[in-house]
């Protein structure tokens, strides 16, 4: 059932490659980057528009903002209804979305090629005419703050934000994207809308578009919406560092659930550091059901459900975690094998296998990534938003297969130190 040998084979396989090269980048006149890249496998059209927002412009006593304006935005604008707004693209076969993270408001459409015209004229709608009805954000309030109850109910959660808050005091990282149920209780439709004015502008935003379009059509549609948003400026600087200062040490919180967890976290690099790359191959080596965390604390010792690592890279900051799950009983004896495993990888890095099991399933990742062209379209705009540029996930595998053993090994030994450990424990009440 595969191709004929020959001529269309060979086409196929192109088209199969074509995403590999980097997108075309424009600017247009009010500062916006745009970003293009075609695939004509499907006829499918994707659009991401970032914008830099989130953590890096609250503070303390309006975290959760961004989560809470870009939820706002579906309520209604000046032309739609909320329930137009949810059913415009539906009805069509296509998927809308606005959300925000510890960096960004989002916004995204997934849709037929040829709806495309549409797609851009209501994301545009979103992002200039949005009403935000005070109504709505009540809801919205308490939506979100259902979210941050929940996550106090899942000890893994609560262990490793508590390791968070110590690692990142004194930073905006100290903080989630979700907020706090007090900052989000008082956040009202003004502060929604002066977030939303400073963010929607040209110098603060990428939008990107993957898929099957004609880009002689499609430029003058991004020019005459996207294009007519102020320039403005932009509100984060990617260069900058937000240095924390609070010394290492061990807390313990109570939750009245049966299992314990520990998260050991270490203080490491932000988003844009050289050794970044690295961390993510210590945490793929560190993370599946071959690791070395998993064969001795797991299987050999029985001393946890489940065992892991976690790497976090952020704009200008950066942790990465080891955790696990156990029985009350157990959570001593599990930390003291932990912290001896930890000190073995700050001291000897990885072995040559664990280090190849790594890249292999790291690109395994990354060719993954490509199946889909939202996926891609929001990759390609965030590395643009971020400062790594439109080009990076293409020279991601080269950068990841000359990694070597010694690299490994200092950077272990650099960041990865049981002295500077963050222990956190979450034990039943």
């Amino acid at each position: 059932i595969g191709p004929e040998i020959g001529t269309t084979a060979r086409s196929r396989s192109t088209a199969s490659t074509a995403s590999q090269d980097p997108p075309t980048r424009i600017e247009l006149a009010n500062g916006l980057t745009v970003l293009l890249q075609k695939d004509a496998r499907l006829p499918l059209v994707s659009v991401r528009a970032q914008f830099l927002a989130g953590l890096l412009v609250e503070s303390d006593s309006n975290a959760g903002l961004s989560q809470v304006s870009a939820e706002m935005l579906i309520k209604g604008t000046a032309r739609r209804s909320g329930a137009q707004i949810a059913s415009e693209l539906e009805n069509l076969g296509g998927h809308l979305r606005c959300s925000a993270d510890a960096h960004r408001v989002v916004l995204g459409a997934d849709v037929m090629k040829g709806d495309e015209s549409l797609a851009l004229d209501l994301l545009f709608d979103l992002a200039t005419n949005a009403t935000l009805p005070a109504a709505a954000l009540r809801d919205v309030r308490k939506h979100q703050i259902a979210s941050i109850q929940e996550e106090r109910q899942d000890p893994l959660t609560v262990a490793l934000r508590r390791c968070r808050r110590e690692i990142f005091a004194g930073t905006p990282f100290h903080r989630t994207a979700l907020g706090t149920e007090t900052s989000v209780g008082t956040l009202t439709t003004d502060d929604c809308r002066a977030l939303l004015d400073a963010t929607f502008s040209g110098r603060n935003g990428v939008v990107a578009v993957f898929g099957d379009f004609d880009e002689a059509t499609l430029l003058p549609l991004l020019e005459s919406g996207f294009g007519r948003l102020p320039e403005g400026e932009r509100r984060i600087n990617a260069r900058t560092c937000h240095e924390a200062i609070s010394p290492p040490g061990e807390w313990e919180d109570r939750l009245d659930k049966k299992q314990s967890v520990l998260v050991i976290g270490f203080r490491t690099h932000g988003l844009l550091h050289a050794d970044t790359p690295i961390l993510s191959l210590i945490d793929e080596a560190c993370s599946d059901m071959g690791s070395r965390l998993f064969n001795r604390i797991r299987e050999e010792l029985g001393l946890a459900y489940y065992v892991g690592a976690q790497s976090f890279a952020a704009i200008g900051a950066g942790a990465f975690y080891f955790y696990l799950g156990t029985d009350p009983a157990k959570i001593g004896e599990a930390q003291s094998e932990m912290v001896k495993i930890i000190a073995d990888l700050a001291e000897n890095g990885l072995s040559p296998d664990e280090l190849s099991r790594a890249k292999t399933t790291w690109r395994s990742s990354w060719l993954r990534a490509q199946q889909g062209n939202g996926a891609m379209a929001d990759i390609h705009g965030w590395n643009e938003l971020n400062g790594h540029g439109a080009d990076r996930f293409q020279a991601l595998p080269e950068i990841v297969n000359a990694v070597s053993l010694d690299d490994i090994q200092r950077v272990a030994e650099s960041l990865l130190d049981p002295e500077r450990a963050f222990i956190t424990r979450v034990v039943p009440t």
